[in-house]
């Protein structure tokens, strides 16, 4: 119980500091963090087919679930302070990798799944323009 408690606790400090420096400023001058920029050009979003406040938001809650459980990690099941720096090192470049594939493809999907829908609506239109001209 106490280990979910610090990584709760872990996490919403890390978010909020994340959201107060880097996020409301990042919306606020219409500059997207470098980690956005990388995601958009890595699996091809089209910034156009979602919201991209919420993307942005989404995006700082994935780094900061990334930073505290590294963090939780470290400090909780490891005692000595050499070691803590060692594992969080090593295990910090593939939890972020991970974490931040899944939400990009995450991403596709919706994107794909959104379009797919638009498609559908085309279709539809089409249709009932084609009966109204007959």
């Amino acid at each position: 119980m106490r280990i979910i408690i610090w990584f709760i606790l872990d996490f919403l400090l890390v978010f909020s500091i994340y959201y107060f420096i880097f996020i409301r400023k990042a919306i606020r001058n219409k500059k997207s963090p470098s980690e956005a920029t990388l995601l958009i050009n890595y699996f091809k979003l089209d910034i156009n087919k979602f919201n991209y406040r919420k993307f942005i938001f989404n995006m700082s809650i994935v780094s900061s679930l990334d930073i505290a459980l590294i963090a939780t990690i470290t400090t909780l099941l490891i005692n000595k302070v050499i070691y803590q720096i060692v594992i969080g090192f090593f295990i910090c470049i593939p939890i972020i990798f991970l974490s931040y594939y899944l939400f990009g493809k995450y991403y596709q999907k919706k994107q794909l799944k959104d379009n797919h829908k638009e498609i559908e609506k085309e279709k539809k239109y089409n249709e009932r323009r084609g009966k109204k001209n007959v």
